[in-house]
């Protein structure tokens, strides 16, 4: 790890090889310290080797500051099991929650992160529980202040501007998120576009959270090993004239139910009804 300022002064020949070589050295090591070279160059490189940052940087065409490249952390994909703020050293990595309760992964500062930084987020257990992205303070992400992700292997690319944070990639598998059973039931439809609850009773299903205008979404209602169990719909859901659907009470039936929502409310197509098992 070196630096140099990569001017060549004249002097005896051993002098100016030995110049020479401090340069080449300094330049095949990216200018690495753990301070800024004290001399750059337009689109010089510098490896910032300060501990937790380990950051290439790159001198803007103005030669008035830096852009930073990528990482040189030896880890790309890493791993967490709880609550995680995102850091400089992350720019161009893949971070796999593996968790087993509700956490939150907490942006950086955009202006800290800077124009062009870009990292993956990506839920990897297979429970239900919700990976929250929480942008710093009230910096958004496409607007938001927060994006959930429930499904094993779903995730994010997301981009800053500088100022707030783009969702330029998203993935998911093609599983249904489970809802939880319970007298009241809760659907976000952003965590889970497509669900299924299994009822071990008479239900209630609350209103949705999460709706998009315009979004397309799905419900799957099971009946449990008894069956003949019925559902009470919130006044967020429309049915249209025909009414809310008579579940089918056969023992382990399936009802599928598309929705999209409009002006305030899932406005129910025709279902599919009496799926058995």
């Amino acid at each position: 790890m070196s630096q140099n300022d990569l001017s060549i002064a004249n002097a005896d020949g051993a002098t100016v090889r030995a110049d020479i070589n401090a340069a080449l050295q300094a330049q095949a090591s990216h200018q690495s310290g753990t301070t800024a070279p004290s001399t750059t160059y337009a689109y010089q490189f510098h490896l910032d080797t300060t501990a937790g940052d380990n950051t290439l940087y790159r001198r803007n065409a103005a030669n008035t500051g830096y852009i930073k490249v990528m990482s040189f952390d030896e880890t790309y994909v890493d791993t967490k099991t709880d609550n995680y703020t995102v850091d400089e050293a992350d720019l161009g990595k893949t971070i796999a929650f593996n968790i087993t309760a509700a956490k939150t992964c907490t942006l950086l500062a955009a202006a800290t992160a800077g124009d062009g930084f870009i990292l993956t987020i990506k839920k990897v257990s297979s429970n239900a529980v919700k990976l929250t992205i929480d942008g710093n303070a009230s910096e958004t992400i496409d607007g938001a202040t927060t994006i959930d992700i429930a499904d094993q292997y779903a995730g994010l690319v997301i981009a800053c501007d500088g100022s707030n944070w783009h969702v330029v990639g998203a993935f998911r598998d093609d599983d249904s998120y489970v809802l939880t059973d319970g007298a009241t039931i809760d659907w976000d439809v952003e965590a889970g576009p497509v669900s299924e609850v299994t009822l071990a009773g008479n239900r209630i299903f609350n209103a949705v959270t999460g709706a998009k205008e315009g979004g397309h979404y799905t419900l799957v209602v099971i009946q449990d090993g008894t069956g003949s169990r019925t559902m009470t719909w919130n006044s967020n859901f429309d049915f249209g004239a025909t009414g809310a659907p008579t579940l089918t009470t056969t023992a382990s039936a399936r009802d599928v139910i598309p929705f999209v929502y409009s002006n305030s409310k899932m406005r129910a197509g025709a279902g599919q009804l009496g799926f058995t098992g």
